[in-house]
């Protein structure tokens, strides 16, 4: 209820994946954004529409997945019924093709933004330590910049809870939006067109 998905939508220009059907009472900033959704919670969707991002020319700048855990769990699901879940198998299954999806982003040229929603993490003697995200537990090693949204009011803000970037120090908390971000970084980098990558053909494969 902090306002995810009018947080990630912001970025122009954006290859929207809508997991919950979060973006349908915000079809005219979307399009006012240059930006495009496709609703699914199935990986194997996910993993075929970043393929095509990945290998074919287009006008988007930004990859927005919003959220990742219903996917996720979506997957859990499934490999539960496909491995059972004795010694924990439907999370080795499904992690398997987390990391397919997290190869194919690594290689992409764009600004990739993966909205989560939140648990309540804990420590020893389960005392509440505070809330993280909810999802594949390596989903936070993929970024440069990991971000805890909350409400002040009417204000959406932003806590720095992880960072690769100094324009970002850690804990630093600031009113979130797309102009911020871009305030913060190069516009440039943010706003470029992606490059596509040639796979390898199937005879380089043999």
């Amino acid at each position: 209820g902090v306002g995810k998905t009018t947080a990630a939508i912001q970025f122009p220009n954006s290859y929207i994946i809508d997991c919950e059907r979060g973006t349908e009472n915000y079809d005219k900033i979307i399009a006012g954004s240059n930006s495009v959704v496709y609703q699914t919670v199935d990986v194997h969707e996910v993993i075929a529409e970043v393929k095509s991002l990945l290998t074919e020319r287009h006008e988007f700048r930004t990859l927005v997945i919003d959220p990742i855990t219903p996917i996720y769990n979506d997957l859990l699901e499934k490999m539960e019924a496909r491995v059972g879940s004795d010694f924990g198998r439907h999370y080795g299954a499904a992690n398997k093709e987390m990391k397919r999806l997290a190869n194919l982003i690594m290689a992409l040229d764009m600004n990739v933004v993966i909205t989560a929603h939140a648990k309540t993490e804990y420590g020893e003697n389960l005392k509440k330590l505070g809330y993280t995200f909810d999802g594949w537990r390596q989903l936070d090693y993929w970024f440069d910049l990991v971000i805890e949204l909350g409400k002040r009011g009417k204000k959406r803000m932003g806590k720095v809870v992880k960072t690769r970037i100094e324009t970002f120090p850690d804990e630093d908390v600031f009113e979130w939006s797309y102009e911020a971000i871009k305030s913060r970084y190069d516009a440039a980098t943010l706003e470029r067109e992606a490059r596509a990558v040639a796979l390898a053909s199937p005879q380089q494969v043999a």
